[in-house]
């Protein structure tokens, strides 16, 4: 389950986020079968993967100003994040953007 979660309690959710290396080269891609059911985002991950890094916040939001949902939360190593955007895309079709974020997380 998702939840839409201000910048402040963002803040006191990822704790550690600003201590650690932030991952690079978040790419979104939507898969070749042209579903419309998921997007794929790969990136690189952070330097001290393992070490300072101990996960990722993956957060998306409609708009780059947010607010932001918390999507998931991965372990270290991991590099990409499948989003199912729609369960059904002839009822509820996705949206036309989405603005995503991949945020390194460190112990507090």
């Amino acid at each position: 389950m998702s939840a839409r979660i201000s910048a402040i309690a963002l803040a006191l959710l990822l704790g550690g986020a600003a201590r650690a290396a932030p991952p690079t080269g978040l790419s979104v891609e939507a898969p070749a079968n042209g579903s419309g059911l998921f997007l794929e985002l790969r990136w690189t991950p952070a330097a001290d993967d393992g070490a300072g890094t101990t996960g990722y916040a993956v957060l998306r939001a409609d708009s780059e100003r947010g607010p932001y949902e918390l999507l998931a939360t991965l372990g270290p190593g991991e590099d990409s994040y499948r989003d199912k955007v729609t369960a059904d895309p002839s009822r509820s079709p996705p949206r036309e953007r989405y603005t995503y974020r991949v945020l390194s997380l460190s112990p507090s």
